[in-house]
C-alpha cells in the first residue's frame, strides 16, 4: 500500500510520487502488487486523487477507505462513513478500470451491496470478528441493520468456543446470502 495521509489529497499525491519513483521498479521485480488509496477532505479532492491513481498504469488496486467523509449525511459515525462510501464508490464505479479493495466495513449491507460489482474485488473488514466477539448472531431478520459493534478486538484476543461457532455460522450465512 502506497503511503497516504488520511483526508489529505495533496500530501497523499506527494507521497505517492515519491514512493513510486523510489520503489516501483524493485516492487515489480519482486511481483508485488501496488495499492493506492485516494484521500481528500472534499469530494473534488478525493476524485482528483482517485483519477490519478486510476489512470496510472503502475497502480494495480485502488483502496477505498471507510473513513473518507466529505459529507455529513448522518449524525452517527458508522452510518455517516457508510453513506459516504456509497456516494464515493458510486462515482468511482462510473470510470474505474482497476479492482477496488474496500478498507474496512461498517455494516453487512455495504458488503452485500458492493459484492454485486465486478470491480469491487475484496475487503479487509473485521465486522464478522466484532459481531462474534459481541455474540451477535446474523440471521434473515437482522442482517440489513447490523452495524459494526463498538466492541473492539485486540490482535492477541482469542475467541471463546461460543464466539468461534458464532463467527463460523455468521460467515456461512453471509456467504449464502451473497452467492
Amino acid at each position: 500500500i502506497v503511503p497516504d495521509v488520511l483526508r489529505n489529497a495533496k500530501k497523499t499525491l506527494e507521497y505517492f510520487h515519491y514512493f513510486m519513483d523510489k520503489y516501483y521498479l524493485i516492487l515489480k521485480e519482486n511481483n508485488i502488487k501496488i495499492m493506492a488509496v485516494p484521500q481528500g477532505d472534499a469530494m473534488c479532492e478525493i476524485m482528483e486523487c482517485f483519477n490519478e491513481f486510476n489512470e496510472d498504469e503502475r497502480v494495480d488496486f485502488i483502496g477505498n477507505s471507510f473513513d473518507l467523509i466529505p459529507f455529513l449525511l448522518h449524525p452517527q459515525k458508522y452510518e455517516n462513513q457508510s453513506l459516504n462510501r456509497f456516494m464515493i464508490l458510486r462515482e468511482w464505479l462510473k470510470v474505474v478500470n482497476k479492482p477496488i479493495h474496500m478498507l474496512g466495513s461498517n455494516n453487512l449491507y455495504e458488503l452485500y451491496f458492493f459484492s454485486r460489482f465486478k470491480n469491487i474485488y475484496s475487503t479487509d473488514g473485521k465486522i464478522f470478528s466484532r459481531l462474534a466477539l459481541s455474540k451477535t448472531i446474523i440471521d434473515q431478520n437482522n442482517w440489513r441493520e447490523l452495524s459494526k459493534p463498538d466492541m473492539k478486538m485486540n490482535f492477541e484476543d482469542e475467541f471463546t468456543t461460543t464466539q468461534k461457532v458464532i463467527f463460523n455460522n455468521n460467515v456461512d450465512f453471509f456467504k449464502k446470502l451473497v452467492s
